[in-house]
């Protein structure tokens, strides 16, 4: 009897494993099919409330009009709209997690869809104006200046208005007609640096003074971006859904694709210059870099953390940034020859700027605090306060490059920390400045930076209140209700991730 009862158990227990064995590639079948329904239905879900504030920003193209006054211009809708896709954009972070244990087909389907949404969005924010943004008509007038070999760094556009017709600055100025009248500081010369020109020149090139010309240069930039973030990522050994994260970004979308602000010509470059550090090409990723430094000068920022890896070997630390210097005494010819005087636009930023900042204005007055009864001029406090802001961007930038591992995703987590504060301490905080670090979002997805999508878009609301005579509600009190929650949610990351590291055994 104990023999049949052994036996009896024996074979129960094999027809479990067969069960089990049967049961098994069952459930996962289910859940494959169940995934492949399910995600696409929710990534689908999501892609359709973005093509439908996307239609509702088309049916209203006619309220952006730049004729109607500006007190016409419903700048509190446009803010409204921009909140609620940043809050649906939300969605994007856990659907990418989401789709991560998926299969890699369905992830391919997935990507397609993201990539193909993405591109569809951006050509829907051509048929409207810039909304509330003018930046582009100095972009287009740059452009037909340097292209008939005028110099910008010495001639303001009211230079221009005022030049004689007879000769050829006149005759441009007669033929630009409401591009240049349009273009806002008329009385400073260019800030930006000769590889920027060279995009303006571009545009010019394929349709002078048109907008759809400098936002097909700028469609062509934004797809390098995207092949750049992928192949970044493939480097760094993180799934390409991940790319969903800039694609599918609100900011890029309105500051970009409509706005048609130039930073859509520094983001490639930027990443270009890191995947050839990545690649470990430290010539060529200082070339990349310095050709981003001839479009903005902040990515000098990156120089360290790009080099860090060579720091034994002298030969390189020598030709890569000869390399990087070569290409920054070549851009400042221009700009030195043009004159850095009260006019330029380089010294009136670097003197005045601000911006969408909580930070500065309260540094400020605290500095003020101190140095007023030292006697100091009252301007004194701003021109310290801000080269105390640069020195926390360029000493945060060498601590965190002397830190690096040479690692590819340490890397990039370095350069997102580096354009997040830069970004965080900058005098001027316009939304888009923000694409500085939404373009490393995909590395370090944070959610700090989420939420940039959600709250820069109050920046609009300050031209209504400008209609109403009331900046100042903006300057002293929205700007808090933007960076507020921003830097609440910064420091809950750093300091929950740092316990979640000493809690790390070992």
């Amino acid at each position: 009897i104990g023999f049949r009862d052994r036996l009896w158990k024996l074979r129960r227990c094999q027809s479990v494993r067969r069960l089990r064995g049967a049961v098994g590639p069952v459930k996962r079948l289910c859940t494959r099919r169940l995934e492949g329904r399910v995600l696409p239905a929710e990534w689908c879900l999501l892609a359709g409330v973005f093509l439908s504030l996307a239609l509702a920003f088309i049916a209203c193209r006619q309220q952006f009009d730049w004729a109607r006054e500006l007190a016409e211009i419903p700048a509190r809708g446009l803010a409204l709209g921009l909140v609620a896709a940043g809050l649906a954009f939300l969605a994007v972070l856990p659907l990418v997690r989401a789709t991560l244990p998926a299969d890699a087909d369905l992830q391919r389907r997935i990507l397609g869809l993201v990539v193909a949404v993405g591109v569809l969005l951006r050509l829907l924010m051509w048929p409207v104006e810039p909304a509330l943004e003018d930046d582009q008509q100095r972009y287009l007038w740059e452009g037909a200046l340097v292209a008939h070999g005028l110099s910008p760094y010495a001639i303001a556009p009211n230079d221009a208005k005022s030049a004689d017709r007879d000769i050829p600055l006149g005759q441009l100025a007669e033929h630009a007609g409401a591009v240049l009248d349009r273009v806002n500081h008329p009385h400073l010369k260019t800030i930006y640096p000769p590889v920027a020109q060279a995009a303006f020149v571009l545009a010019y090139a394929i349709e002078p003074f048109s907008l759809t010309a400098w936002r097909v240069v700028l469609l062509a930039a934004e797809a390098a971006t995207l092949l750049l973030l992928l192949a970044l990522l493939r480097d760094g050994g993180q799934a390409p859904i991940w790319v969903a994260l800039y694609w599918w970004n609100p900011i890029p979308i309105k500051e970009i694709a409509n706005s048609g602000h130039m930073e859509g010509v520094l983001t490639p470059l930027v990443l270009a210059a890191v995947l050839l550090g990545v690649r470990r090409r430290p010539v060529a990723a200082m070339g990349a870099l310095g050709l981003a430094v001839g479009v903005k000068i902040w990515p000098l920022l990156l120089a360290p953390l790009l080099l860090r890896p060579w720091f034994d070997r002298p030969r390189v630390l020598v030709a890569a940034p000869a390399m990087l210097g070569g290409l920054m005494m070549l851009w400042a010819v221009p700009v030195v020859l043009g004159g850095l005087d009260q006019r330029s636009g380089f010294v009136a930023y670097s003197r005045d700027w601000q911006a969408v900042s909580a930070l500065l204005p309260a540094l400020r007055s605290l500095v003020r605090g101190v140095l007023d009864p030292l006697g100091f001029a009252p301007a004194t406090a701003g021109l310290v306060t801000r080269a105390g802001l640069a020195g926390v961007a360029a000493l945060g930038a060498l601590a965190l490059a002397w830190r690096a591992t040479g690692e590819p995703i340490d890397l990039l987590r370095r350069a997102a920390l580096i354009t997040l504060v830069l970004v965080l301490v900058s005098p001027a905080q316009f939304p888009w400045y923000m694409l500085w670090t939404i373009a490393f979002l995909p590395f370090a997805p944070r959610a700090g930076v989420m939420l940039m999508a959600v709250l820069l878009p109050l920046y609009y609301v300050s031209f209504y209140l400008s209609a109403i005579d009331a900046y100042a509600v903006f300057r002293d009190r929205v700007v808090w209700l933007i960076w507020l929650p921003i830097w609440t949610a910064l420091a809950v990351e750093a300091v929950t991730g740092r316990r979640a590291v000493e809690r790390q055994p070992g």
